[in-house]
């Protein structure tokens, strides 16, 4: 981060790349100097140069769900175009988080596809890039619609708009983290 912020986060990330296009990412993090206590979320995005079809995925669905509202998002296996994956509030806020997946797999239009696994149960989005800080941050983005988001923790969304924060148990706080994520191409 700019020094005018005075923290940042530390990352010791261990990459595997096996024979068969399968790349493990394990990342324990830690954070220095005077670091937010809150977060929104934890984790890597992804912005895709092809364009997604279809997402198919192991766990709470078929609707969004989120750490605090996930008892009607039942888990099961689920699949979603892109265009029905995110709900079309009148404001633009969050939406389209999946949780407590076991894994995700996404197809895209010209073929191919991408698998995501973790060790642990897991967050899954597919978020515009135009809703994202990704545009700003690839020389490509004219080439780019979509984020991917694998997320080891998000926040919940309590109902603060119109009421209270999420309760702490739902929050995200800048203590170390660990996690390992799997991306197998096909």
């Amino acid at each position: 981060s700019p020094p005018v912020v005075n923290w940042g986060i530390e990352l010791a990330i261990l990459l595997w790349i096996s024979g068969n296009g399968t790349l493990t990412m394990s990342v324990k993090g830690w954070f220095d100097g005077d670091a937010p206590r809150e977060l929104p979320r934890i984790g890597y995005d992804l912005p895709m140069i092809s364009e997604v079809d279809t997402v198919t995925w192991y766990g709470r669905g078929p609707q969004e769900s989120y750490p605090d509202s996930k008892a009607s998002a039942f888990i099961g296996k689920y699949r979603a175009s892109l265009a029905d994956w995110r709900f079309p509030y009148i404001i633009k806020q969050e939406s389209g988080n999946r949780t407590d997946l076991r894994w995700a797999q996404v197809k895209m239009n010209g073929g191919g596809k991408l698998t995501f696994k973790s060790t642990k149960l897991f967050n899954f989005n597919m978020v515009p890039i135009a809703e994202t800080t990704a545009r700003t941050d690839f020389k490509s983005v004219q080439d780019q619609t979509t984020v991917l988001r694998m997320d080891h923790l998000v926040r919940g969304l309590g109902s603060n708009s119109c009421g209270p924060e999420p309760l702490e148990r739902y929050k995200v706080f800048s203590d170390p983290f660990e996690f390992v994520f799997q991306i197998v191409v096909e």
